[in-house]
């Protein structure tokens, strides 16, 4: 994997046999320099974009994400990996980045979404449920806001065979 781009200290844009991915490990900016092969060894997670029409887009979304967002999304992957035994999607960590950015977004700006589907996601989906409380519990602890699942929150699960894609929309909780 040759390195292309940075994406912070962490994260890093990387060419493997034309096929573009992420991956991160501890301090990889401080070891590498762009054009360096990465060593195995080195790298903790990968992820692929598999869309290429929307890698800019993708690629502008991590490079304008603070920090502490991409840590919260990958102990949020780590702890669903922990929990659920089916592989996860490759864009995950795309994917759930760009959802926490909204959500704070929204949380900021006072916007409520309305999840008419709670209880069924409840009764069908229990563990990836609590799952999702818990992400709300670290972020929420992570960020010092207050984002909460509610009758006004949604998380909507798509399985489809091998592939679990999580996407939590949070709203704020007004008290």
């Amino acid at each position: 994997m040759i390195i292309e781009k940075f994406l912070n200290n962490n994260m890093l844009l990387v060419n493997d046999n034309h096929e573009e991915m992420i991956v991160m490990g501890k301090g990889l900016r401080f070891h590498y320099k762009v054009g360096d092969e990465i060593r195995d060894e080195d790298i903790e997670k990968t992820y692929v974009l598999q869309d290429s029409t929307n890698k800019n887009g993708y690629l502008q979304v991590l490079e304008n994400a603070p920090d502490i967002y991409l840590e919260i999304v990958h102990h949020i992957i780590e702890m669903a990996q922990l929990k659920i035994s089916s592989p996860f999607n490759k864009q995950i960590f795309v994917t759930l980045l760009d959802h926490l950015l909204y959500a704070v977004e929204r949380y900021e700006k006072g916007i409520v979404l309305q999840n008419r589907m709670l209880w069924e996601i409840q009764k069908f989906y229990p563990n990836e449920f609590m799952l999702g409380l818990q992400a709300v519990d670290y972020i929420n602890e992570t960020l010092h806001i207050q984002l909460e699942i509610t009758d006004h929150g949604i998380v909507i699960i798509k399985i489809n065979a091998k592939i679990i894609r999580r996407f939590f929309h949070f709203s704020p909780s007004y008290l």
